[in-house]
């Protein structure tokens, strides 16, 4: 009487002789709980850690996420079908670190901070005076931009605006740079 206890599997009450056979019915069909070896499990966690960053690091950013939520449930399948099956115990703390709750975010800080900073600042540079297009064209190559231009086929328009010089000795500054921006933008829009 009053001898009931908590089971670590189910979490109900359950007879302490209950298990007592239980744990016996494990030594006789030697199915004991072990740990997994520290050596696999360490290794286990850096493999995961570097996998896990070179993945985070090529898939375009809408994946990461999704890649990161999928490795965080694997670890969790894998884990529970080592404990069902083959009746291993894994950490899975590490694991979940170095599969998304760590990685992820720091993948993610790195790619913002530097490698896509100086895709924008090319974009604020440039985006005020070229098509937006043509600017992620430029910085979706990669290529650097050379001083003094490059060697190209194209057809270009001269455009001359009657009475140009009367029209910038009465502006100021400012006013005459809205002026040739708006028309310039759109002459732009028009070839385009």
């Amino acid at each position: 009487m009053n001898d009931k206890k908590l089971s670590p599997v189910t979490g109900e009450l359950i007879d302490g002789v209950e298990m007592h056979a239980h744990f016996l019915d494990g030594l006789l069909q030697n199915k004991m709980l072990s740990s997994l070896d520290h050596k696999w499990m360490m290794t286990s966690v850096v493999v995961l850690a570097f996998f896990s960053i070179l993945l985070y690091f090529l898939l375009p950013r809408y994946l990461s996420p999704i890649f990161a939520i999928s490795m965080l449930a694997a670890i969790l399948y894998v884990s529970r079908y080592l404990y069902d099956v083959h009746r291993v115990l894994v950490d899975i703390s590490l694991l979940f670190l170095a599969g998304g709750v760590i990685t992820y975010p720091m993948t993610y800080m790195y790619r913002f901070f530097v490698v896509e900073r100086e895709k924008r600042e090319l974009q604020t540079n440039f985006g005020h005076y070229i098509d937006p297009h043509v600017v992620e064209e430029i910085a979706s190559r990669g290529e650097d931009i050379q001083l003094g231009g490059e060697r190209r086929v194209l057809s270009v328009l001269f455009s001359d605006i009657a009475g140009f010089t009367s029209i910038s000795e009465k502006m100021d500054p400012q006013n005459l740079f809205y002026l040739m921006t708006s028309y310039l933008s759109n002459m732009t829009d028009i070839l385009i």
